[in-house]
C-alpha cells in the first residue's frame, strides 16, 4: 500500500526467517497460515516552453509537454545470495563516507545523471480520457503510470483487471498461495482482461513453485519484496517477463538494480502494510533516483491521487505504485467495514509498530489503522511480544479452497470475506494516505480520476510559470 501487501502460505509450506518459531495459526486439514500486506512530495516544474506566451495552449502542445524527470528464481534460502549481501555490505560502507559522528559525507552525482526527459499527455481513445506516458508506460505497454500494489489477497482478480482494463498495470497479491491456487487466479485475472499485469510475491518466505507458475503462465512482471531478487531476474527475462522490487533504502535499490530488475519501487515510511525503510518517500525517492540511474523508479507510500503522481514525477519518478487508495475500491477483496475504515480515518488513526501483528511473520515493520485490539495492546502500556492481551487465543477462522484454518490474535494476515472473525482483531492495513482518501469508487474510476486530477495539476503549474522577460 502504498505498499499494502499481503499474502498466505498454502497448508504446510510455512516458512520464514525462523522456521523453528512456534506457529500458532492452526488448520483443521493440517498446515499453517502466513499473512503479509503489501503495499508528500514536491510541485512539478512543468508548463509552458521559454519564450511561450500565457495563452491558451495550442493543440500540438496539449498533446504533449515538457516536465522535469530526473535519470530517467528461483529461492533455496531465506539469507540473500552471497553476491547480493556482498554488494549490499560494500554500498553500506563505500557508498558513503563516515564522519565523526555518524553522518556521511554525500559523494558528488555526475552531471549527466539528471537529464531532462518529457513525458507525453496526450488524449486517449476513451472521450475525455487523458493519458501521462511515461518511461515506464513504454517498457510495460502500459497507458498510464499507475500501478495497484499486490496486497495480500485483497488484490484479487477482480482490482488487478479493473485497475489494467482501465490503463494501469493492476498487481496480484499471491504470496503463499499454493500453485494450483495461484494458477486458478492467474486463469481469472486472464479471463477478465487481455492487458499487461503483474504478480506480487514475498521473497523472505517464497517456496518452490510460484515463481515458475508465473512465468509459465506468461506473466509479463513479477513485483518483488523483502528479500534478494538475483536468483530469479535470468529466469523472468528468459520468459520475457519484467522485474520490479520494492525497496526502503538506497543502498537496497543500488543492490536491486546490479541484481539486473528493471524497475525499483521506492517505498516510503508513510506507506501502509509492511514498510522496509524509514525514511519519508519526499527524501528517499529522489535519493533513489539519483542512485539509480538506468532504470525507471516507482513511489510508493505517501501517494493516493493526482497530486501525488505529479510530486512523484517531479522528484524523478516514472510511475506510482498504489495500495490503500485501491484496498478502498469496489472490486479489493476485503470487507466493507475495512474499507469504510480507510475512507473515514486519517493519518493521525494509524500507527507504525514494529512486531505487533507478528504471528506469521516476525520482526517486519508495518502501519495499520487503529481499531479494538491495537487500542487494547496500546492501553496495556504496548507490551512486548509475550506479555500482549489474550496472546494465542482463537479470534476466528478462514476458509479457502477447501481448507478451514483458524486465527489467532496478531496474526499477519490480510482481512478478507472469507473470514469468519471478529474484524476487530484482525489488522487494518493502511498508509497515511488514508487522509486523502473520501469514497469507495471503481478501481478503474479511480484510475482515470488520478490521471484526471494530475493533468489539471500540470495545467495550473503552467499558469504560474511565466515566460522570461526581456533583459
Amino acid at each position: 500500500m502504498p505498499h499494502v501487501r499481503a499474502g498466505q502460505l498454502a497448508a504446510g509450506s510455512v516458512k520464514g526467517p525462523a522456521d523453528s518459531q512456534q506457529w500458532i495459526l492452526r488448520a483443521s486439514h493440517g498446515g499453517n497460515l502466513l499473512g503479509r500486506t503489501q503495499a508528500p512530495l514536491c510541485p512539478l516544474r512543468a508548463g509552458r516552453q521559454r519564450g511561450q506566451t500565457s495563452a491558451p495552449q495550442d493543440a500540438d502542445r496539449r498533446k504533449r509537454i515538457l516536465c522535469q524527470r530526473a535519470r530517467g528464481y528461483r529461492r533455496c534460502d531465506a539469507r540473500p545470495s552471497s553476491d547480493y549481501a556482498a554488494a549490499l555490505a560494500r554500498l553500506s560502507s563505500d557508498g558513503a563516507h563516515a564522519h565523526p559522528g555518524g553522518t556521511r559525507e554525500r559523494k558528488s552525482t555526475p552531471a549527466t545523471a539528471s537529464p531532462l526527459k518529457s513525458y507525453e499527455r496526450s488524449v486517449g481513445s476513451e472521450e475525455g480520457t487523458v493519458m501521462l506516458k511515461t518511461e515506464l508506460c513504454d517498457r510495460l505497454g502500459i497507458e498510464h503510470p499507475i500501478l495497484s500494489a499486490g496486497f495480500g489477497p485483497g488484490a484479487g482478480p477482480d482490482v488487478v483487471a479493473a485497475v489494467s482494463n482501465a490503463g494501469g498495470c493492476g498487481v496480484l497479491g499471491a504470496s503463499g498461495f499454493s500453485v494450483p491456487y495461484l494458477r486458478e487466479l492467474i486463469g481469472r485475472v486472464r479471463a477478465l482482461t487481455t492487458k499487461p499485469f503483474g504478480v506480487n510475491l514475498i521473497l523472505e518466505d517464497i517456496a518452490e513453485g510460484p515463481i515458475e507458475a508465473c512465468l509459465d503462465a506468461g506473466v509479463p512482471l513479477l513485483v518483488f519484496f523483502w528479500g534478494d531478487p538475483t536468483p530469479y531476474v535470468g529466469p523472468a527475462h528468459a520468459h520475457g517477463a519484467k522485474v520490479a522490487i520494492q525497496v526502503g533504502s538506497v543502498d537496497e535499490a543500488r543492490a536491486a538494480a546490479t541484481a539486473g530488475v528493471d524497475f525499483v519501487i521506492a517505498q516510503g515510511v508513510e506507506a501502509g502494510g509492511h514498510v522496509r525503510g524509514t525514511t519519508a518517500l519526499s527524501v528517499l525517492l529522489p535519493a533513489v533516483v539519483d542512485a539509480v540511474t538506468a532504470i525507471p523508479v516507482l513511489a510508493s507510500g505517501g501517494v493516493a491521487d493526482g497530486r501525488g503522481l505529479v510530486a512523484a514525477l517531479s522528484l524523478g519518478a516514472q510511475g506510482v505504485s498504489m495500495g490503500t487508495r485501491f484496498v478502498a475500491s469496489e472490486e479489493a477483496f476485503v470487507p466493507r467495514l475495512y474499507k469504510e475504515r480507510i475512507v473515514s480515518g486519517v493519518a493521525e488513526d494509524t500507527i507504525y509498530v514494529e512486531d505487533l501483528f507478528n504471528v506469521g511473520w516476525e520482526k517486519a515493520p508495518h502501519r495499520v489503522l487503529r481499531n479494538a485490539i491495537v487500542r487494547e495492546w496500546e492501553a496495556a502500556g504496548k507490551p512486548p511480544v509475550g506479555q500482549r492481551p489474550g496472546e494465542g487465543t482463537t479470534v476466528g477462522s478462514r476458509t479457502r479452497a477447501g481448507q478451514t484454518m483458524a486465527i489467532t490474535k496478531y496474526a499477519s494476515l490480510t482481512p478478507t470475506p472469507e473470514y469468519t472473525s471478529d474484524l476487530e482483531y484482525l489488522p487494518f492495513w493502511a498508509g497515511q494516505t488514508c487522509s486523502l482518501i473520501r469514497d469507495i469508487r471503481p478501481a478503474g474510476q479511480i484510475v482515470h480520476d488520478i490521471v484526471r486530477e494530475a493533468e489539471q495539476v500540470i495545467d495550473r503549474l503552467a499558469r504560474i510559470r511565466t515566460a522570461p522577460q526581456p533583459a
